[in-house]
């Protein structure tokens, strides 16, 4: 990718970048319709000073400062395409795009604790004072504690995800089997109305034979 491009440019191609939007219109409505988490999630830019800046393709460009974080729309898009893809697009709720853009915040969140633990390291100095004495010890880094927090709330979120999956399957399952059902009941009145037409036909009278003059002969002679 072509970070040396303008900030606005980046944006709209990490928004949109994911295969899925650009073929599916469904996606992209879906994408529409969470823009919020655009505004909201990303966190502010702020270049070098910025806690994984060693991580960042684009820290040192000060006309980028105070813009939300691209390495973060980036994530939010990638997950959240995702989503919609193991939800599938056909027939997809309201509910199922909400439960797709939690987890894809939640995601984002997860990822943005990842990579400051990646520099920090899973251990931090704790420095405790007792009257003149001060000691230093490594003790875990705090963030851990949110990053399970945030995992437990993820799993949470996933067995939504597949129980709001299951129940439209099987949704749409009984909604076939009425269709079906349907159909053949349609077929089987249809065979019914036939079948009493060649009854009708069959009983009724026959007609007397037709004689030259055109009229019906009688039987027993004529007159």
């Amino acid at each position: 990718m072509d970070w040396s491009r303008d900030y606005e440019a980046l944006f709209q191609e990490l928004r949109y970048r994911h295969p899925l939007f650009e073929v599916d219109p469904r996606a992209r409505e879906a994408q529409e319709y969470v823009a919020s988490i655009y505004e909201s999630l990303p966190m502010e830019c702020k270049g070098s000073d910025c806690p994984i800046a060693a991580r960042c393709p684009i820290s040192d460009r000060l006309d980028i400062l105070g813009t939300r974080c691209l390495l973060e729309i980036r994530e939010i898009t990638t997950r959240l395409a995702r989503y919609l893809q193991d939800i599938g697009l056909d027939n997809i709720t309201h509910t199922d795009i909400q439960i797709a853009a939690h987890l894809a915040r939640i995601d984002v969140l997860i990822w943005r604790i990842e990579q400051v633990l990646s520099v920090e390291g899973m251990l931090v100095e704790e420095v405790t004072v007792s009257g003149n004495r001060s000691v230093t010890r490594q003790v875990s880094n705090p963030l851990i504690h949110e990053l399970h927090v945030l995992m437990r709330e993820q799993r949470e979120w996933m067995d939504e995800l597949m129980t709001s999956r299951r129940s439209r399957l099987e949704r749409a399952e009984r909604e076939g089997k009425m269709e079906k059902d349907l159909v053949r009941m349609l077929q089987q009145m249809a065979k019914r109305s036939a079948n009493v037409l060649v009854s009708e036909e069959s009983d009724a009278p026959a007609l007397p034979p037709v004689n030259q003059s055109g009229n019906h002969s009688e039987e027993g002679g004529s007159s």
